[in-house]
């Protein structure tokens, strides 16, 4: 993972570039790209996602926009992928093939 992002600068998000390693949702998005570019805010108090550091896997969820850049807040999910356990993976399939909604 890449990091561009400057925190004197709150008003620029920041942007990461981030390797796909698994792809639980939208695979068909990114099917083609070996990357992606990851925005958010440059500021924690928006809800900016500024804590992930380069060189660590991480298990991301986020939204693909139109101009096919994903983004992410810290309201999204955002593990360190050793985190992830064998529950939250059987959650995450399970979410992924029975086309649920999450619920409450």
């Amino acid at each position: 993972m890449s990091i561009h992002g400057d925190r004197e600068k709150p008003e620029e998000p920041w942007t990461y570039t981030i390797w796909h390693v698994h792809t639980w949702k939208g695979y068909d998005k990114v099917k083609d790209n070996a990357t992606s570019i990851l925005t958010t805010s440059s500021s924690e108090s928006a809800c900016g996602l500024t804590g992930l550091m380069k060189e660590m896997d991480y298990f991301l969820q986020g939204k693909m926009e139109d101009n096919g850049k994903i983004s992410i807040t810290s309201c999204n999910l955002a593990l360190p992928y050793y985190d992830v356990n064998e529950d939250d993976v059987n959650l995450l399939r399970d979410l992924r093939d029975e086309k649920k909604k999450c619920s409450n």
